[in-house]
């Protein structure tokens, strides 16, 4: 626990602007075998493979492929603009008698969806809406319990990947078919 702990302020210690803070972490995707791909070359992505993708030295995506096909998937979203934490007023608390947690200040507390109030990754939900990279539904809920499939899935990632939904015709009902041509 110490040598995560230790590793852990040394990474904020060494990440004084975001872009330090983005270089920190992509060298740590080199050391545990990620794969670097540039958004201006043609993905080549298999099953098993580790992969991250940097935009301007600031923005980072990182992402693993199932050996045996989607089942699920799960997001882990973080934002780097600032790598200090605002601590919450009494931060301290104890994480099931293993450790001790910091709480700190949330990014945002005006969610955008009437149904993740109480979601614990609702902050998350929000930068992803307001990264215009999800848009959740028309009656105006996120659904996190919903089922997220390929499709959406593909729609996010070529989204925080910097293409344009209006541009690259990936919009309205049927813009689920659209994105399959620039998966595998």
């Amino acid at each position: 626990m110490k040598q995560e702990v230790a590793s852990f302020l040394d990474y904020v210690a060494h990440s004084p602007t975001v872009f330090q803070a983005t270089q920190q972490a992509c060298d740590m995707l080199d050391a545990a075998g990620f794969t670097r791909l540039s958004e201006h070359e043609a993905l080549e992505i298999l099953p098993g493979g580790r992969y991250y993708v940097t935009r301007n030295r600031s923005a980072l995506v990182a992402f693993a492929v199932p050996e045996n096909g989607f089942t699920h998937c799960q997001i882990v979203a973080s934002h780097g603009d600032s790598p200090t934490f605002k601590l919450k007023a009494h931060a301290e608390g104890e994480a099931a008698g293993a450790y001790i947690r910091l709480d700190v200040e949330p990014y945002g507390v005006d969610h955008k969806f009437t149904d993740i109030n109480d979601y614990w990754a609702a902050t998350y939900v929000d930068f992803l809406y307001n990264a215009n990279i999800t848009t959740g539904y028309a009656d105006g809920t996120f659904r996190p319990s919903a089922q997220l499939t390929g499709f959406a899935f593909l729609k996010m990632l070529l989204t925080a990947l910097g293409y344009d939904s209006a541009i690259e015709g990936y919009t309205g009902p049927n813009w689920r078919l659209e994105p399959s041509g620039y998966s595998l």
